[in-house]
């Protein structure tokens, strides 16, 4: 569990840091969508579904909501900050 929290504050570190395309707005409505899309899609495969279990008490704990919370939305600030906008949307969703 130690590398998973490294790599969110390296996350962190990223956004707080890298050059910025989108703005604060911009960042805030991306980290909000992107967390609610994953929380939809963790409570539909892992919970409702029980495709995978979560460690080896089965049981879903703090550090797995604060994972699923904040990895994915991190991923996508720093990607769509580096993505070029040559590319239109089409590309975003494949």
């Amino acid at each position: 569990m130690l590398i998973a929290w490294i790599f969110v504050i390296i996350l962190i570190l990223a956004v707080l840091f890298m050059p910025k395309r989108l703005t604060f707005r911009e960042n805030m409505i991306v980290f909000f969508s992107v967390g609610y899309f994953a929380w939809i899609a963790h409570f539909s495969t892992g919970l409702m579904a029980d495709l995978y279990d979560l460690g080896s008490t089965k049981k879903v704990e703090f550090d797995d909501w604060l994972m699923v919370t904040l990895v994915p939305s991190l991923i996508s600030i720093v990607y769509l900050n580096f993505k070029k906008r040559d590319y239109g949307f089409l590309y975003i969703v494949i």
